[in-house]
């Protein structure tokens, strides 16, 4: 069985999966809110919530087997797997070493909200199992399809160096997504495809081929669309004028940037995008105009990246659940032939466009920890 952990900056995932003959099955997942100390688990025929006192990497490790020992009381864990946001010139599912952990967290600055968080849970692992097999999936891998016009960044030759270059991010989630396109429809290898991966976190990925050609993330996951508290694209200016005229540090600017602005920052007071949706007051609506006018205006570049589009795939949080946010993105991208169907998008069905849309539009739902708990199962059959 197969132990993997999804570690955010707001929440932790957890789940357990075995092995099929050409896949895996989820067994049991749980959702760790680390703002409310709250576990919700599930392993399909029930569902229950419970407190949590400490919410350190150890004690939720030691949660987590402990609640897959309390279902599953035979359950043979044989390895561990992690998202690990950034991988940098690490590329596929690689197992753990110490040499790895060191080189991984010399990109702790380049990922704040996420890469420490893994790491610490990596560790968590080794020291309460140091015998078990722990993997590490990377959400830059997807993205190593990218010709060189997408990843190089124009600085001076000084300035140049190996590790400095555009990644992508969210690249398990757009992974999964790729490889449920290709079941779904044997012809989406042909077709030009951008997937809206729109949660807290938010980016755009456009696909030939099935692989990854262009996406609104970059260096960091702070480049591209403005995000539920992170700024998104900036003039580089801006932040070297806001350092000198208000003697920020870095460390206190890296902070304002990724998790005070954005939507948040917009608003005044929150960034989650239903409860926006819900807020009637003038700056609540004018954040969720400027996000899906910023949306529509960065999968314009992506289109054009790519020569044109056949598919268009909404998936993550909002994208899986919003009606309202699709519809409003749709309404602004019908110059591109795209017409959803209201029932459909209000169904929250697969396929939402109309009969008459020039663009196939569908929804469908991500899961990164299967994608982990699959690389990793081909990697050790490898």
């Amino acid at each position: 069985m197969i132990l993997v952990f999804n570690v955010g900056s707001s929440s932790v995932k957890f789940s357990l999966y075995n092995r099929t003959s050409d896949s895996v099955n989820c067994l049991f997942q749980a959702n760790i809110d680390l703002n409310h100390k709250q576990a919700s688990l599930t392993d399909f025929n029930q569902s229950s919530e419970c407190g949590l006192i400490d919410c350190s990497p150890l004690s939720i490790v030691k949660f987590s087997i402990d609640q897959i020992g309390r279902y599953f009381p035979n359950a043979n864990i044989e390895m561990v797997g992690h998202r690990v946001v950034y991988g940098g010139d690490c590329v596929g599912t690689m197992a753990i070493t110490r040499d790895l952990l060191i080189h991984l967290d010399s990109f702790s600055l380049l990922a704040p909200l996420h890469q420490p968080q893994s790491l610490t849970f990596i560790k968590a692992v080794q020291s309460l199992y140091p015998a078990m097999k722990q993997y590490a999936c990377f959400d830059t891998s997807f993205h190593q399809t990218m010709p060189k016009e997408e990843t190089v960044i124009a600085l001076p030759k000084s300035l140049q160096s190996k590790e400095v270059q555009r990644y992508g991010f969210h690249g398990l989630s757009y992974q999964y997504i790729a490889t449920e396109l290709a079941r779904l429809n044997p012809n989406a290898i042909n077709e030009r495809i951008v997937i809206a991966h729109i949660g807290s976190g938010v980016s755009l990925c456009g696909l030939t081929q099935l692989q990854s050609r262009a996406a609104t993330m970059g260096f960091s996951p702070l480049e591209g669309i403005p995000m539920a508290s992170r700024s998104g694209n900036i003039d580089p200016a801006l932040v070297l004028y806001l350092s000198d005229k208000y003697q920020i540090s870095n460390k206190d600017l890296e902070l304002k940037l990724n998790e005070e602005a954005g939507l948040k920052g917009l608003s005044g007071h929150q960034g989650d995008i239903q409860s926006l949706l819900m807020d009637s007051s003038e700056q609540s609506d004018f954040a969720i105009t400027f996000f899906v006018y910023q949306i529509v205006k960065q999968l314009g570049s992506i289109v054009a990246a790519i020569g044109g589009i056949d598919c268009l795939v909404f998936t993550a949080g909002v994208g899986e659940h919003s009606a309202e946010i699709r519809k409003q993105i749709c309404q602004r991208l019908n110059w591109l032939g795209i017409e959803i169907d209201e029932k459909a998008n209000l169904q929250n069905k697969q396929i939402i466009s109309s009969s008459s849309s020039q663009v196939s539009v569908k929804v469908i739902p991500t899961d990164e920890t299967a994608m982990i708990a699959k690389n990793i199962y081909f990697k050790d059959e490898a």
